[in-house]
């Protein structure tokens, strides 16, 4: 079992999309034990600066490497067919949920605790300002002593830092998908009575959790608050039904790597990614090769030290030394 002291600074430490860890839990992989170990070490230095232990024994810990990992980004034409299927989904909520993650290049909880008051449509601008994410009220300062733990919960939360904030443009495609969805959004409340707002409790760091409603862009057909665990399931099987293996944070990869491809600077795709650092995140992580790169770099290569390329020079070469012979052939006197 986890400390005492470790489950109360987690609590109030950890922010939603943190890895909550139930202590009873059978972890054998190396991801895992790398997780486990990141989640003390922040709680434990957060029970340092209460003054509740004196060291943060975690940092003395040897835990595993990160093993490698061949990321997989999705190319234009695979995310088209996945734009494709999503216009035909038969959820309310999948088609713009997956236009708008293509558009944007939002995190899953990002686009789960998304607001109609977070958009602008005449604009064309979106913010995203909280998440949701599924949480152990165990760890909650109000929890009941008496609880297991095991009793999961949606809730909202701030996202991950100020820059992941900003306000994006969205491009017209967009516009188009998510108006046509608030009007089908306030058919299907009209017709089937259903509340404007979902009511979920809001956690932030250091603040008592609270009830707030939400008015949601993407409910499920009973006008609940989607779970970022059902979205990626449902994404996924959407990516299937068209013969993809793919997961809803491919797109944020697609995006940052057709804006690579585009000859974005890296600082302009970590402002569309809502990157504080600048662009090394989206240079190290983010940016992939895609297939056409190849063969566009081996044109390029081509142009500048091919045959053509040389005997073009070569052919300047001779017309800039004939040039120079003329102008210092003598003139003949008169």
């Amino acid at each position: 079992m986890l400390p005492a002291i470790a489950r109360q600074a987690i609590g109030a430490y950890s922010q939603p999309g943190d890895l909550i860890l139930d202590p009873m839990c059978g972890i054998g992989t190396t991801l895992h034990i790398l997780a486990v170990h990141r989640c003390l070490h922040r709680a434990l230095a957060q029970a340092v600066t209460w003054r509740l232990v004196t060291r943060n024994v975690a940092t003395d810990a040897d835990p595993p490497p990160v093993p490698p990992t061949e990321v997989v980004t999705l190319a234009p034409q695979q995310v088209g067919l996945l734009l494709d299927a999503a216009g035909r989904a038969p959820s309310p909520w999948l088609g713009p949920w997956t236009i708008l993650a293509t558009a944007t290049g939002a995190r899953n909880g990002e686009l789960c605790g998304l607001e109609w008051a977070d958009l602008d449509l005449d604009a064309g601008t979106v913010r995203f300002r909280q998440a949701l994410t599924i949480i152990d009220p165990a760890v909650l300062p109000d929890a009941d002593p008496g609880s297991s733990g095991r009793r999961k919960e949606l809730a909202v939360g701030p996202v991950k830092s100020t820059a992941s904030s900003a306000t994006l443009t969205l491009p017209p495609f967009a516009v188009q998908a998510l108006r046509q969805h608030r009007r089908q959004q306030a058919r299907l409340r009209l017709a089937c009575g259903q509340p404007q707002t979902v009511t979920l409790r809001r956690v932030e760091p250091g603040r008592p959790p609270r009830q707030v409603e939400l008015d949601l862009v993407f409910r499920t057909e009973r006008s609940m608050a989607v779970n970022p665990n059902h979205a990626s399931r449902a994404f996924a099987r959407l990516a299937a039904s068209i013969g993809l293996a793919a997961h809803p944070h491919m797109l944020r990869h697609a995006l940052a790597s057709a804006m690579a491809a585009h000859k974005e600077p890296a600082s302009i795709i970590a402002a569309q990614l809502r990157h504080a650092d600048g662009g090394a995140l989206a240079q190290r992580v983010y940016i992939h090769q895609l297939p056409q790169t190849a063969p566009r770099l081996a044109g390029v290569i081509e142009g500048v030290f091919g045959p053509a390329a040389r005997d073009g020079r070569a052919v300047s070469a001779a017309r800039r030394a004939e040039g120079n012979r003329r102008e210092t052939r003598p003139s003949n006197p008169a």
